[in-house]
């Protein structure tokens, strides 16, 4: 059985209110669509004040006009709206890839994780013991990161821990 990940995102403000997701952007799909309103909420199965409600919401987060409405032309999106249903798009596209690429890092081919978890004692071990005089060399300590699969970060703060101070350092990595 292959393994897949499925996930959802969407984007909020900073009290955690949805902006758009998968649910605004099909409001927004079903009004450029029917040029109603009325006919998106019946679509979705949602009252027409909610569906007003979500997008008054998104305009307001977004301080910008995404829905025009006129009784004799409809509704239709504006050029921000257009725009914003664009740059979901593209933000999903672009999530979906990296999920997918970190999801076949760690679960390789599908079973189950190849990954065994990073041993933190067995790290601190491996650093203590290349260590000489409080000093390691920085292309060991990336070699011992890169052997138990540890992020740099990791290593930096055991180092710190112990007083021990890299030498020749690469780049700043720690």
């Amino acid at each position: 059985m292959e393994l897949m990940l499925k996930s959802r995102h969407w984007m909020v403000n900073s009290k955690g209110e949805i902006i758009i997701g998968e649910g605004r952007k099909e409001i927004f799909e079903n009004i450029k669509k029917t040029g109603s309103i009325n006919k998106t909420a019946s679509i979705m199965k949602m009252s027409y004040k909610a569906v007003w409600a979500k997008i008054k919401a998104t305009e307001e987060h977004l301080n910008k006009k995404l829905v025009e409405t006129d009784r004799k032309k409809g509704s239709f999106l504006t050029k921000e709206g257009e725009q914003l249903l664009k740059n979901y798009a593209l933000l999903k596209e672009r999530c979906e890839e990296m999920d997918n690429k970190i999801f076949e890092e760690v679960f390789k081919t599908g079973a189950l994780p190849m990954e065994k978890a990073l041993d933190m004692d067995q790290l601190e071990q491996e650093l203590l013991k290349n260590s000489k005089d409080s000093k390691i060399s920085c292309k060991k300590a990336m070699e011992i990161a890169k052997k138990m699969g540890a992020p740099t970060g990791k290593v930096a703060k055991i180092l710190d821990r112990h007083k021990i101070k890299i030498r020749g350092c690469q780049l700043g990595c720690f």
